[in-house]
C-alpha cells in the first residue's frame, strides 16, 4: 500500500488528481509523430483525429492500448458526435 502524501493523500497516479497529472506528463509524449498511434488510412477518420485536443488524443492512445484491436473509432460517442457535426 502507497504511503500517504500531503494531507493523507496516497502518491501514487491512481487517483483523480493523479491521472490528470500523469495526463499532463504524457501530452507531449502521446502528441509527437513518432509516438502517435492515431493515423487512418480512412479520411473520415483521420479528419477526427485532427481535430481532436492534446487530451483527447492522450484518451484515444489509451483506449487504442488497453483495447487494440476492440477498439473502433467509427463507434465512439466522440466520433459519431463530431461526424454529426460535420453535415
Amino acid at each position: 500500500m502507497p504511503k500517504p502524501g500531503i494531507h493523507g493523500r496516497s502518491n501514487d497516479q491512481t487517483g483523480p488528481s493523479g491521472l490528470f497529472r500523469r495526463a499532463k506528463q504524457e501530452t507531449a509524449a502521446a502528441t509527437t509523430p513518432k509516438n502517435d498511434v492515431l493515423r487512418s488510412t480512412d479520411p473520415d477518420v483521420q479528419a477526427f483525429y485532427d481535430s481532436l485536443t492534446p487530451y483527447e488524443r492522450i484518451a484515444h492512445t489509451i483506449a487504442v492500448d488497453k483495447l487494440g484491436t476492440s477498439y473502433t473509432v467509427r463507434r465512439t460517442h466522440g466520433f459519431l458526435k463530431w461526424k454529426s457535426l460535420q453535415k
